[in-house]
Parts: structure tokens; C-alpha cells; sequence
């Protein structure tokens, strides 16, 4: 087939489809689809208004649905790592960690912890522990599989001009990239010693690939130049509430909340 593997799904008296129109292919047409996001297996998730989280696996050819009445239009979706997915409710500070079939393995709760402002977070590349950034305390903190603390960087203050209020965190090849989305984006060691900003204003979401980075903003894909900092024009988009991409494929979400796959290849 023409866009590889035909995927027919029913989900709560939702209709799966195919179909080709402007804005690329059209992956699932039900109006009701709040965010998504794309694992390093380039398996596709998404949350719907059915308070689902669903999986889409060409790998394992089938599809997966966690079901919780915590999951709404503020809970994020972490797949950094294809067999250790995170939900995030900022506003309440729920963390849920399911498996590669979304069976939930672990529950917690950062206000519980003792943290009441975790803006970022995402899973350790040894997919052990957890970055978070603590807005209140202006650190970023590294915790274990028990969700002990180990570690926890200087105050933000004493080391930058201002403070900053990062959205997303990144870690790739040992280097930790904070997203503030007024300010740009800050580079750490893993041992949150800060290197530099990149002054990357008003984007809404990053991504790094093999060391670049790109970012959307206002409907367009945007690289930006690490050696001329200079930020390149790439893809125009539809206006999309929510995106996500990888190296082959870009997904987006219209306002309507249809969700849109189309193929584009990540400039190295």
C-alpha cells in the first residue's frame, strides 16, 4: 500500500480511516483527539476525549487502550522510551508509567513527593530514573526508581539572568535541553551544569535528532543552526493544537481534533 500498513480499529463508536486531502494522510477522523506523540519504534499514541490513551503498533500489528478518569486535555503523553510510557497531569501532579502494552506498572504523585511546581520532566536515557524541572525551586532534580531524590542541580537564579518556566525536557547523548517557551531553550550537562541558550523565542514544542534542532511555531517547522544560530524555515503546517514527529513521518492535531499523519524527512 501506497502509506504501508491499513489499520482498521474501532474504539468507542469511533471510525478508523484512511483518506487523502490537504493537509496529508488523515489517520483517524473522529473530532475528538486532545494530543499525541511518536516513540523511538515510531509507534503512534494518542489521548482522546474518551479519557483514553490508545497505541497504535504497525510492529505488533494491533492497538492498545489504557483507560483512566485521570487522563483529559492536561495530561501529556512522555514515549521517549517505547516500553516505558508516561502520563503527566501537571495540574494535580499524576504520574502514571505503563508497559509496551499499556498495563500500568507504577503510579505516583510529585506533590506527595514534596515537589508542587514540576513544569518538565522525562524518563533518564538509562529509563531508570526521571528528570524533573522544579519551577518553585528553580532546579532541575534527578530521581531513582524508588522516586528518591539524587540529585539536584544549582538554583537557576545564581547561574542564569532570570528565571525560566521550561515546558519539555530533552536528554540526548549525556546533554539535557530545557524548553522555556517565552525564552528558548537551555542546554545542561546530565549533571544539570548549565552550557548555553539557544534563543529560540515562542517555540511550542522541540525535537533533537542526531544533535538538531528543531522546533514548530506558528504553523511551521523550523530547524535551528547550532553553529550559525540561525533558525531555518523548514515545513509549513497546518495550525496544529498538538504535534509530534520523527525522522519519517509528522503527526498533528487540528483544532477540530483530527489527527494527521503526512511523511517528511528530518534534514541532517
Amino acid at each position: 500500500m501506497k502509506y504501508g500498513l491499513l489499520i482498521y480499529l474501532l474504539v468507542t463508536c469511533s471510525q478508523w480511516l484512511w483518506a487523502q486531502d490537504i493537509f496529508g494522510e488523515k489517520v483517524f477522523l473522529a473530532g475528538n483527539v486532545i494530543s499525541t506523540a511518536i516513540d523511538p519504534l515510531q509507534q503512534i499514541y494518542f489521548i482522546n476525549q474518551n479519557k483514553q490513551l490508545i497505541k497504535l503498533s504497525s510492529i505488533q500489528d494491533r492497538e492498545y487502550v489504557y483507560s483512566d478518569l485521570m487522563i483529559d486535555a492536561n495530561t501529556s503523553i512522555h514515549a521517549q522510551n517505547a516500553f516505558k510510557v508516561i502520563l503527566y497531569k501537571k495540574d494535580v501532579g499524576d504520574l502514571l508509567i505503563l508497559d509496551n502494552r499499556l498495563t500500568l506498572t507504577a503510579k505516583l504523585n510529585f506533590f506527595d513527593l514534596g515537589y508542587f511546581a514540576v513544569s518538565g520532566m522525562t524518563m533518564s536515557n538509562d529509563n531508570k530514573h526521571i528528570w524533573i524541572f522544579d519551577e518553585e525551586r528553580q532546579q532541575i532534580i534527578k530521581l531513582d526508581p524508588q522516586y528518591r531524590q539524587v540529585y539536584q542541580s544549582n538554583n537557576m537564579t545564581q547561574v542564569l539572568p532570570a528565571r525560566i518556566h521550561p515546558t519539555q525536557i530533552i536528554e540526548q547523548e549525556n546533554k539535557l535541553y530545557l524548553l522555556d517557551k517565552k525564552s528558548g531553550v537551555y542546554l545542561f550537562d546530565n549533571v544539570g551544569n548549565f552550557i548555553k541558550q539557544y534563543p529560540i523565542e515562542h517555540a511550542e514544542h522541540i525535537w533533537v535528532l542526531s544533535g538538531q534542532i528543531y522546533f514548530y511555531r506558528a504553523g511551521q517547522i523550523w530547524q535551528y543552526d547550532i553553529r550559525l544560530f540561525e533558525e531555518i524555515p523548514l515545513y509549513k503546517t497546518a495550525d496544529y493544537k498538538s504535534i509530534d514527529l520523527c525522522r519519517d513521518f509528522i503527526l498533528g492535531i487540528t483544532p477540530e481534533g483530527d489527527l494527521y499523519r503526512f511523511p517528511w524527512v528530518a534534514k541532517e
